[in-house]
This record gives C-alpha cells, structure tokens and sequence, in this order.
C-alpha cells in the first residue's frame, strides 16, 4: 500500500531532507519535529499533492520557504523553532484550506503579507519571535475563523488596525461559538513499524457549516498567558481565544473596539509605546482571565469598570503614566498585589502604600501652596524672637530692681505684673493667630 502517514517527531534524526520525500505520492502526514534536519526545504516537496499536515518545526531548516507551481492544499503548517528568512511565498500553501499556520521563533524579517487575509479558515496565527516589520496590515481583520493571534516579539510599528474589534470568532455569542469548536486530529488503524503504516487514514469533520480535515498528536500550541508560556491542544485548544501583540514599537491609543472582543481570553500589549487612557470598554471582556497593558506610556486612570470582570486571574498596568485611584479593592482585583500597579508615579490606593479616597487628597493632609509655606515659616521665625528678646528682657529688669530702694521696687513689681499680664496676653493672641493660619 501507499505510505500516508510518517512521524519520525522527537527522535535524534539529522542531515538534508534531500529530494526523495518528494518520491512518496501519497503522503497525506508529514510530522519531522523535534529532530537536527537541516538545510533548505527541498522543491520536491511540492510534489506532495495530498499532503494535508506539515510539522518540521523544532528542527535546523533555514534558507527560504520555496514557491511551489501548485500550492500546498496544507490544513495544519508548523515551522515554528527553525532559522527560515525572507519572506513568506504565496505559493507555499493553498489559503482556502490552511486552518493552523505556525512560524514562531524564526527569523522572517519581512511585511506580513497581505494575502494572509485571505485564509479565511485559519484559527491560529502564531508569527511570534521573529523579525516581522512594518504595521499590522488591516487585512488580518478578514480572518473572521480566528482564535489564536501571537506577533509578539517582532518590529511592528504604527498602532492596532480598530477593525481587530470585528474577527467574528473572538466576539461572538457564545452559543454559536460553543457550536463552531474545532480541533485538529490524526486517526490511523493497523499495524505500526519501524517505518511503515498500514491502513492509514484522515478523517474529516464538519463544524458548523465549515468542512475541515483534522489532526491529532500533532504538537501542542504554544501561547503565552498568565506570565507564563503554556501548551494547549485537542479540545482545550478549541476554546482559548486570545491575542498578544507584545514587544513589539506599536504606537497610538488602544482602539475602543477592542472591547468588543467578548470571547477573547488572553490580551497581552504589553512592552509598546501605547498612549492615551486604558479603554473603559474593556470591561466588556466577559470572558478575559489574562490583560497585561504594562511598560507602556497610557496615562489617566484605571478605569472602575474593569471590577465588572469576573474572572480576571492576571492584571498588570505596571511601568505606566497612570494617575488617580486604583479600582476598588474587591471581588478579583482584590487579588492582584502592587507588582500590578508599581511604577505609576500618580496612581495611589490598595494595593499600592498610598491610601486613596475619591474626589479627595490622599492621607488627608492639608493643600498648601510654596507661598504658604513661606509665610507659615516666617511666622514662626518671628515668633521665637519675639520670645526670645522678652524674656532676656525680663531677666535683666529683675536683677535692676534688686538695686532699687523698696518704694521704686514697689512701683517696679507693679509695673512687671502688669507686663507679665500684658506679655501673656500678646503670646495668647499670637498662638492663636498661627493657630488659624495653620488650619
């Protein structure tokens, strides 16, 4: 029989694929993971007519992705962790089949081509930790499929496209997203050996009203959420939606329409040059567990309708402009410790070591201007002189009236008391004044 199915993933092979992986006609899978293959992808793989699944990621592969006559009618492309370049051709794959295409940790250091718009089944779009440059082209709004964005790490630059806010399968209800689930599996039955597969096959399944042949054991999906970078696949992958656009130059204000994004999970924007306030629309994100805006340049407040989401487990805003107080300190946000909120010089409140009350002064402390501070420090300067001059005073017209005979004495206690009394006085109503002034 025909061979259809070869997976060699996770072993020690290595050397050129060489032009005879072109020889097997009926290759439907081809999974080389995890391997040292090196080299260029031979031409001759465009001799795959029935190839369906392609994973040579994780290998030594470089040069360019070659421009096959017929495009690759591929549904499942992962050449993740590889040292490809240029360019990616539109030759390569037919783009009304591909559902998952993956070229993360690579070094494309192109445009993003805009013919990516036309993949109108893809669900995953994983171009992460490459050299990718240039804006992000608004024809990746058309990818209504999509669940999975990651361009994180690249060189993108001008802002996020607004129409993000109108991908179909990030803000549907969710009803009909439960009824559009996929995921992408191999089923193959007989014998298995060293090199060989018997009475293979690939089963297609229908969802919704889209027809997609399918995968399994094919390499978890790689996202990074929740701080950490976490693998998802089969059934679990089917539900995660989210998009993360960090470290990259992306400039201008988060647009508004994000927030319609209803089903998104994970939304990383982390490590940008965004400006402007943090839209109060996001706190339509229903089913958000992950928002990381931090080392950015936003600046206003935090908005008090972000308490709305409820199950928010990662909130970070830190190294921004921000300013005001935090969100209450109740339901998830009074989770999230100052490592959320740290490097805002302006913004004070729990968790944060400032207090804060609304429309008030923080800790209560009175408002002063320089200028009455100034006059608040004259006050007492005078004050202490004043005090100081009296009472050297009196001491010396005490000692004079041991000299005196006992009527000018008389006369002289006379005259002491009353400058006592009047002396008392005077301090009285100065204390009270700085008092008042004080206040």
């Amino acid at each position: 029989g025909n061979l259809n199915l070869l997976d060699a993933h996770d072993n020690q092979f290595s050397g050129d694929l060489g032009g005879a992986i072109g020889d097997i006609p009926g290759l439907r899978v081809l999974i080389l993971r995890g391997n040292h293959f090196y080299g260029d992808i031979p031409p001759h793989l465009c001799d795959l007519r029935d190839l369906r699944v392609l994973d040579l990621s994780h290998n030594n592969f470089s040069g360019a992705v070659p421009s096959c006559s017929v495009p690759l009618r591929l549904v499942y492309l992962n050449l993740g962790g590889n040292t490809f370049h240029g360019s990616f051709p539109r030759g390569f794959v037919d783009t009304s089949k591909l559902v998952s295409l993956n070229v993360k940790s690579n070094q494309f250091s192109s445009v993003v081509p805009s013919w990516f718009g036309d993949l109108l089944l893809l669900r995953i779009l994983l171009l992460g930790e490459n050299n990718f440059q240039g804006s992000i082209p608004t024809e990746l709004c058309k990818l209504r499929c999509l669940q999975l964005l990651d361009l994180h790490q690249n060189n993108f630059s001008g802002s996020i496209p607004p129409c993000f806010g109108i991908m179909r399968s990030m803000n549907m209800p969710t009803e009909e997203f439960e009824e559009n689930q996929f995921w992408v599996y191999v089923s193959y039955r007989g014998e298995v050996s060293a090199s060989y597969l018997t009475d293979t096959s690939i089963r297609a399944r229908h969802v919704g009203r889209v027809p997609m042949e399918l995968t399994i054991d094919l390499e978890e999906v790689q996202f990074f959420t929740k701080g950490n970078s976490y693998s998802y696949k089969s059934q679990i992958l089917s539900w995660m939606v989210g998009i993360n656009l960090s470290s990259n130059r992306l400039t201008g204000n988060i647009p508004l329409e994000i927030g319609n994004l209803t089903m998104v999970k994970v939304l990383n924007v982390s490590y940008n040059q965004f400006t402007g306030p943090i839209p109060a629309t996001f706190s339509n994100l229903k089913d958000i567990e992950s928002l990381d805006m931090s080392h950015n340049q936003l600046s206003g407040i935090v908005p008090r309708e972000l308490t709305k989401l409820k199950f928010l487990a990662v909130f970070y805003v830190a190294n921004n402009n921000l300013s005001g107080c935090t969100p209450d300190f109740k339901g998830q946000f009074a989770t999230f410790g100052v490592e959320s909120y740290e490097g805002n010089v302006g913004l004070h409140g729990p968790p944060l070591d400032k207090s804060c009350i609304p429309g008030s002064i923080p800790h209560n402390v009175p408002h002063k201007t320089e200028e009455d501070g100034g006059k608040d420090g004259m006050d007492d300067i005078i004050f202490y002189a004043i005090s100081a001059v009296s009472f050297v005073l009196f001491f010396w017209v005490a000692v004079a009236l041991l000299h005196l005979n006992r009527t000018a004495r008389r006369v002289c206690f006379t005259m002491v008391d009353r400058f006592a009394d009047n002396t008392i006085v005077w301090f009285s109503l100065v204390a009270k004044r700085l008092k008042s002034a004080k206040k």
